[in-house]
């Protein structure tokens, strides 16, 4: 797995991540379905990615929230 958290921010007091991906599925509409989507993201084990950056981020938050206080 190789990749970066693209962007994280704080809305009404709870904190998101985002990360892109470009991947090309195809030229149609019904390429980026629901369907074509999970099997992409299992393919590419984006799912595990999500998991790991989420432990990331909770780590991070937690140190860096614990200095302010």
């Amino acid at each position: 797995m190789k990749g970066f958290i693209d962007l994280i921010f704080q809305f009404q007091g709870r904190y998101y991540l985002a990360d892109w991906k470009s991947n090309f599925l195809g030229s149609r509409v019904e390429d980026y379905g629901k369907k074509a989507l999970l099997r992409e993201m299992k393919e590419n084990f984006y799912i595990l990615q999500y998991h790991i950056y989420t432990l990331a981020v909770h780590q991070y938050l937690k140190n860096r929230l614990r200095l302010r206080l």
